[in-house]
């Protein structure tokens, strides 16, 4: 989907998810395009340059200590016309909670671009205001 010169960006908090992704990249024209990147706690830790046509985010985001925080690094590595989709399970999210992950990223500056049906959970499509 990236193209030759596309570059997947894999970010996680937990190492162990990430040498377990290494692990299954066995085409070398798949581990030149994916980086597998640990991240702290609090903070993404990926450079300023770093900017993104789509980012998922799946069945994380209740984890996060801060949303907002988290919600607002990741506006920030979007492209103006990028795309970010958050998935969360429907057995660790209710609708009432799934409700105060929207709340902070509308606040961050996020637009509803689309809620995709998704049978596992509750989905929603966010894009840039701009």
């Amino acid at each position: 989907m990236t193209g030759p010169e596309g570059r997947v960006y894999a970010v996680d908090l937990q190492p162990e998810m990430l040498e377990k992704l290494s692990e299954n990249i066995n085409q070398p024209k798949l581990s030149n395009r994916i980086i597998t990147h640990n991240c702290s706690q609090h903070s993404l830790d990926l450079a300023q340059n770093i900017k993104a046509d789509f980012i998922l985010a799946c069945y994380m985001v209740h984890e996060t200590p801060d949303q907002f925080s988290f919600l607002k690094q990741v506006k920030e590595h979007l492209n103006e016309t990028g795309a970010f989709l958050v998935i969360e399970p429907y057995f660790h999210v209710s609708k009432k909670v799934f409700s105060q992950i929207e709340e902070p990223a509308l606040r961050t500056g996020f637009r509803v671009l689309n809620r995709p049906q998704y049978k596992g959970g509750r989905s929603l499509l966010l894009g840039n205001t701009k």
